[in-house]
């Protein structure tokens, strides 16, 4: 497949962060031919003293390449790299205020108007719904505007502020309406949210098609069998009171937890049946799953949790894992590989339930290859329907 666009994607995460949605369907879409520029999270909330490492490291980016405009921007010439360019400009926080919305959408356009080239048709894709976006996308006459609503974006946001999650619900709405596509990975969340937005289109997650799969580490295969595993992000979201109660309830099992972690896991980490890995390079993930006997799906049930679509959900199938899950609508879907549990004693039953089940990957599940191709046929009707330059207008 050829995709002879340039695409501007803010990515809402870290290209380095626990690969999601946005790395998966960049790296696709640049395999199949499109400039894609990845741009890391601007973020919708100001940071705090956690962001610390993650602020300097941006800082000195930015200064690196605003001391030296060449440095990161994509090679010359007419070849287009098949991968993404990571950018990571600095966007103040409060975007909601209008003299620092109008910072940020000089900063941008003038920053992505150097990183991009001209001559081939300009899509601009978010994961974000900040206003500033689209502000971006008119300047720089996009001839798209593309919302890949992954998240509902006022429920996810870790803030105590009824006022910030009003916000951040306004600008889902007026993105949705602004957007010439919006793809929505969650029926669940269109269904509670809605879209005003004709051009709205419900895709799912994909799975990675891994080339050259790698051992995995040492430490996955010297924990005593059976093994439970999670692969995945550890945040607020994950219910680490119910890891330890599993863990505690059967120390003759292996927990294994694989992923980064953006939450202290002290607690766990003392169990001498628990494993935590860290983020690790996806090719080993295969093989880790390998070693799993089940796969598990431990969120607290949250209105952010209840209209997601677990990545990781689609990755264990493939693999063939017996799956136990929180009951959330997405994992209704696969019912007939996922068993649906809460609580401390009904994950342990459940698990013992499937404990030695035979392994039956299962077909079906399109590759993020597969969903990038749907995207693109969609999006390529956009463009054919609109002709160049010609954005939704601000609403």
């Amino acid at each position: 497949m050829g995709v002879a666009w340039t695409v501007v994607c803010f990515a809402g995460t870290e290209w380095r962060a626990h690969p999601q949605r946005p790395q998966w369907l960049m790296t696709a879409l640049a395999e199949f031919g499109a400039e894609v520029i990845f741009v890391e999270n601007i973020g919708t909330r100001s940071p705090g003293l956690r962001d610390i490492r993650r602020v300097a490291r941006r800082v000195a980016y930015w200064v690196r390449s605003s001391l030296r405009p060449d440095d990161g921007a994509p090679a010359g010439g007419n070849e287009i790299p098949r991968q993404p360019h990571i950018d990571s400009p600095i966007v103040l926080p409060n975007q909601h205020l209008r003299v620092i919305r109008a910072l940020g959408r000089a900063t941008l356009t003038r920053r992505m108007r150097r990183l991009t080239r001209g001559g081939r048709p300009l899509v601009v894709w978010t994961y974000l719904p900040m206003p500033v976006i689209g502000d971006v996308a008119r300047e720089l006459a996009a001839d798209a505007l593309v919302y890949d609503w992954a998240d509902d974006a006022a429920a996810h946001v870790l803030s105590p502020s009824p006022a910030v999650r009003e916000r951040l619900a306004a600008w889902e709405d007026e993105m949705i309406a602004r957007a010439d596509l919006v793809f929505v990975a969650s029926a669940e969340l269109l269904r509670r949210r809605g879209s005003s937005n004709p051009n709205t289109h419900v895709l799912g997650h994909g799975t990675p098609i891994v080339r050259s799969p790698a051992s995995a580490p040492l430490s996955v295969s010297a924990m005593p069998a059976p093994r439970v595993g999670f692969v995945g992000t550890i945040t607020a979201w994950t219910d680490l009171e119910l890891l330890e109660g599993i863990a505690r309830a059967r120390p003759e099992w292996s927990l294994i937890l694989v992923g980064p972690a953006s939450v202290r896991l002290r607690t766990l980490r003392r169990l001498p049946n628990v494993l935590i890995t860290g983020q690790r390079p996806h090719d080993e993930i295969p093989s880790i799953l390998s070693l799993i006997d089940v796969g598990i799906i431990p969120y607290r049930i949250e209105p952010a949790i209840e209209v997601a679509s677990p990545v990781k959900l689609h990755e264990y199938l493939a693999a063939g894992l017996p799956v136990v899950s929180v009951d959330i609508p997405e994992v209704r879907l696969d019912a007939d590989a996922v068993e649906v549990a809460s609580g401390v004693d009904g994950f342990v039953a459940a698990i013992e339930r499937n404990l030695g089940r035979s392994r039956r990957p299962r077909a079906g599940h399109s590759t993020w290859q597969d969903r990038a191709a749907e995207m693109v046929e969609i999006v390529e009707a956009a463009l054919a329907a609109s002709g160049p330059g010609d954005p939704n207008p601000e609403v």
